[in-house]
């Protein structure tokens, strides 16, 4: 949806951006709405099974489910728009109404986890009531006259191929863990998971694909911009991230050792899951340039080769290096699955082949980026 709104937003199309975000939010209320009352209704039947407690936290849970479709229209329109900035204050904003709202749950409110579990909902209110406004009455102008043959073309020829990844993905998922307790135990289950966790935070901690798949998308049509932005997205994601792995890798022994010591057998493996951090960067850009192409047909044939790869290499890694080597499997699976992408990249658009010499000179339009940039930390003080 992101990738195609932007597309038709930078075609001028403005008809059919709005028509897919319309159906987009729809179609989520209507699933929203529809999981609300399950897990809302379905208490009196989980009543026999789970504590009051289970319960109670499943009541305020299930609002979340009716909140999230404002919150998830808001976030599209803001990147459909290119507006990120905006998406990014967006982003800030809520983090920080959920970390205030713990605070004065658990603090003030003496409310525990159920204080926990009312933040998130609260938060993303708060900040849809500040935020939504323009969307919402983009929205909602002249709803009656929708047309849902954009969405439903996009559904029907994308879905399937969504749908696949998505059940590739999970399946890794849940079948690394089981892997691991079968041939190291349990307790090798959460030193992966302590260092999948800093790993995921990690490679979120800038959301590069929520800014590469809107501009890539739009600028489908112009194969000289399309090449500048792969080049200098992996020119500067490189460095970027290699000095968050960096960083991360001299305050990791500490903070570890000191405010979770259960964790520190898991150092090894945090070690070797960082190698990959720095180009984290580049399996952003690789993707969004699946997406935003629709061709996420092909991007499932790459991931059915990378679950291949994982059932091979991970019982092989653990054999050959033990416990560190559920880090090695990881990270070389990541590799060859970017890879494998670029090599099906290349394949589909041979015109848009990186030339890496390029990357390494620091030429007039990296110098205007950095005159740019500099001006704008200048103009914060």
């Amino acid at each position: 949806i992101l990738a195609d709104g932007a597309k038709a937003q930078g075609e001028g199309d403005a008809d059919r951006l709005r028509n897919l975000m319309r159906g987009y939010w729809i179609f989520k209320m209507l699933m929203g709405v529809i999981a609300f009352l399950l897990s809302f209704f379905a208490v009196k039947f989980l009543a026999r099974y789970y504590s009051p407690d289970i319960l109670e936290f499943l009541h305020v849970y299930a609002w979340v489910f009716l909140i999230l479709p404002f919150e998830r229209m808001v976030s599209l329109y803001l990147s459909a728009h290119r507006l990120f900035s905006q998406r990014s204050l967006y982003v800030l904003v809520q983090e920080i109404l959920k970390g205030l709202l713990i605070v004065a749950f658990i603090a003030g409110a003496h409310l525990g986890i159920k204080g926990v579990l009312m933040a998130m909902p609260s938060a993303i209110f708060l900040t849809v009531c500040c935020f939504g406004y323009r969307p919402l009455k983009e929205m909602l102008t002249n709803l009656h006259l929708i047309s849902w043959k954009p969405f439903i073309h996009l559904l029907r020829d994308q879905a399937p191929w969504v749908i696949g990844l998505r059940f590739l993905r999970q399946g890794e998922k849940n079948l690394r863990p089981f892997f691991i307790q079968l041939f190291l135990g349990r307790d090798a289950v959460a030193v992966f998971s302590f260092a999948d966790k800093v790993y995921g935070y990690l490679s979120s901690l800038f959301p590069l694909d929520a800014v590469l798949m809107p501009s890539i998308a739009s600028e489908s049509n112009d194969q000289e911009r399309l090449q500048r932005i792969l080049e200098r997205g992996i020119k500067y994601s490189i460095p970027f991230y290699a000095l968050v792995a960096g960083g991360t890798a001299l305050i990791a022994p500490f903070i570890i050792h000191t405010f979770f010591p259960q964790y520190a057998v898991s150092l090894p493996t945090v070690f070797v899951v960082l190698g990959y951090i720095p180009f984290v960067g580049i399996a952003y850009i690789l993707t969004s340039f699946f997406v935003s192409h629709q061709a996420q047909k092909d991007l499932l044939k790459v991931a059915c080769a990378r679950f291949a790869l994982f059932l091979v290499l991970l019982p092989l890694t653990i054999h050959l290096f033990g416990i560190v080597g559920i880090g090695i499997e990881y990270v070389f699976t990541l590799f060859l699955y970017s890879i494998l992408r670029y090599v099906v990249l290349l394949a589909k658009y041979p015109n848009f082949k990186i030339d890496f010499h390029h990357m390494l000179r620091f030429d007039s339009y990296d110098r205007a980026i950095l005159r740019r940039i500099t001006s704008k930390v200048r103009s914060c003080f």
